[in-house]
């Protein structure tokens, strides 16, 4: 996916996307006709846009000459996620208490798998248990440090089959004998939920299951996990 799309997804018209795109690619400031030739937009179009990344705070517009820049993006980006967290915090503190989850959840996509996958994680008070592929291994790799800091026991089974320990692995793993064909993550929350998600085509399908209603699967891993972690000579997954 280019800038365009992923500026897009974060809510920005195309239209702002592209003329942004430009401007953090100009070596000098340039004027509104410059940006809309190379950035393929009208000029209407492009000043409604340039208009509004200077309201976001993403450009800056000279008084003097009516040229315009772009503001780095990780200026950009700090002033955009401390503003969703406090939107978030207003949204949350407007809304009721969260009742219980009903009893299965299914969802699809990146978004609703790691959405709920940290929901779990951070939830997480005793014990987390997973059969966990690679790509879900790296993926999460700071949610799974983070939880095992906070002392909750973290116990993982990995489905890669990789013949030697991985330095990515974010933590000590235990390696599942034969590699599973396809990307999988099953886990476990304080034996009460188990989350299962599967990438088929790189896009994970979710199935979300609350209140343990998969009882037998989740006695099956935690049986599984039970057996003692690696010594010494299997080493640390964890580089």
């Amino acid at each position: 996916m280019g800038v365009v799309e992923e500026l897009h997804r974060l809510g920005w018209t195309e239209s702002e996307a592209r003329a942004y795109v430009v401007l953090a690619a100009a070596e000098s400031p340039l004027t509104g006709y410059e940006v809309a030739k190379r950035a393929r937009l009208t000029r209407p179009n492009v000043y409604a846009a340039l208009e509004r990344l200077v309201e976001r705070g993403a450009a800056m517009l000279s008084a003097s000459d009516g040229h315009y820049e772009a503001v780095p993006f990780s200026a950009v980006a700090a002033g955009f996620l401390s503003s969703a967290t406090a939107r978030m915090q207003r949204i949350a503190e407007g809304l009721p208490a969260s009742g219980t989850l009903s009893s299965t959840v299914v969802g699809e996509g990146d978004e609703a798998l790691y959405i709920q996958m940290r929901r779990m994680l951070a939830n997480a008070r005793t014990a987390v248990d997973a059969y966990v592929s690679r790509l879900f291994l790296e993926t999460l790799r700071d949610d799974w440090r983070a939880v095992r800091e906070r002392g909750v026991t973290l116990r993982l089974i990995c489905l890669s089959g990789c013949r030697t320990p991985c330095r990515d692995c974010p933590d000590t793993v235990r390696p599942w004998p034969e590699a599973v064909e396809q990307d999988w993550l099953m886990v476990v929350r304080d034996g009460e939920e188990t989350l299962l998600a599967t990438s088929c085509s790189g896009r994970p399908a979710l199935l979300l299951t609350s209140r343990s209603p998969l009882p037998r699967i989740s006695d099956m891993l935690c049986h599984l996990l039970t057996f003692p972690s690696p010594g010494p000579s299997e080493g640390s997954l964890l580089g």
